[in-house]
């Protein structure tokens, strides 16, 4: 819900996803207050992760390929 974060509501949502109803929106919103805390916290959690392999690939001075992002996420368990 990156969105949210930036201050959008459900109508500017609509505007960028089209695809998405008004409803599907709003209920994907009111999940979202629901879980909040459980939702940003993975959310974090997963920037972390995603921090720590860039850091690593570059401590090891190459650009690794994506197969080798994903190979060093499944060592450490991460779920992308």
């Amino acid at each position: 819900m990156d969105k949210v974060a930036y201050g959008w509501n459900a109508d500017e949502m609509h505007r960028e996803h089209p695809h998405l109803s008004l409803a599907q929106l709003h209920a994907a919103l009111a999940y979202y207050y629901d879980h909040q805390s459980e939702l940003d916290a993975e959310m974090e959690r997963q920037a972390r992760e995603f921090e720590q392999l860039r850091d690593d690939a570059v401590a090891s001075g190459g650009q690794p390929s994506r197969d080798e992002l994903l190979r060093r996420a499944k060592e450490r368990g991460i779920k992308l």
